[in-house]
């Protein structure tokens, strides 16, 4: 929904403040929808670094809606 892409996009912000990796791997992910063994590629890291980031990210920006 559009309400969910502000919260996401507000989340990204100030995640990519305090963990820039992982903002950019999420914002590879969810708003340009490359696969995660592509961005593993890109950045030269492992998949299971890009599923880690992955994880962290969502759960971040999820617990920054609910404070």
């Amino acid at each position: 929904s559009a309400a969910s892409d502000v919260y996401k996009r507000q989340g990204l912000s100030k995640l990519a403040k305090q963990h820039p990796r992982q903002a950019e791997t999420f914002q590879m992910r969810y708003f340009l929808g490359f696969k995660n063994k592509e961005i593993a590629n890109l950045q030269s890291v492992s998949e299971s670094l890009i599923d880690k980031d992955l994880k962290f990210s969502k759960n971040w920006i999820l617990n920054l809606q609910t404070a």
